[in-house]
């Protein structure tokens, strides 16, 4: 066999073994939501984001236990709230615990909120329409809890575009105003 040949072997070898590596990774997210515990850099004991996240717990009156992990990746939404074990992390990017108190505020009064309302909780089977009314809720959260200025600011840090962002707002109003479920749920 030629230097070419066992290089081509070579490669190609490689080139299986990272298909492999990337089914078993799709593998362990499907059964077991395995991706953001992949990515999980350490928690954040204490500092400005830790204090807001307890503020805004507090105001949510939220008993449980919520820690602050920094993933290694900038994923797609900065943030991420899951409930694993009887623990819950919120997952962040490094960009986010250099944000404003405000703009924290109204990111962890969202993530909260998907956490009271049962959002993360394994549900493999949601639609569109499902999701978009999750966040709708996380949002009505948000603005009850942390005000509706915060909420606009965690949207502006991350890009919205003014119409995502009335839309998004007009759904959590609507929430608020024609859901008394809503409010039952939240503790007074």
């Amino acid at each position: 066999m030629s230097k070419s040949e066992g290089l081509f072997n070579l490669l190609g070898c490689l080139l299986v073994l990272s298909w492999l590596g990337f089914a078993l990774f799709l593998f362990l997210n499907t059964f077991f939501g395995f991706f953001p515990y992949l990515m999980v850099r350490g928690e954040v004991e204490t500092g400005k984001a830790v204090d807001i996240l307890n503020e805004v717990r507090s105001k949510a009156k939220i008993e449980k236990d919520v820690k602050i992990f920094v993933t290694y990746l900038d994923f797609y939404g900065t943030a991420h709230i899951a409930e694993k074990d009887r623990k819950v992390w919120v997952l962040v990017s490094r960009k986010v615990l250099k944000w404003p108190d405000d703009v924290l505020r109204g990111l962890f009064g969202h993530e909260l909120g998907h956490l009271v309302f049962g959002h993360t909780r394994d549900h493999k089977h949601r639609t569109q329409s499902d999701l978009e009314q999750e966040q709708a809720v996380a949002d009505a959260c948000a603005i009850v809890w942390v005000g509706r200025g915060a909420l606009i600011s965690c949207f502006k840090e991350l890009g919205s575009e003014k119409q995502v962002l009335e839309e998004r707002l007009a759904k959590a109003d609507k929430i608020l105003e024609t859901m008394p479920e809503f409010k039952g749920k939240l503790k007074e």
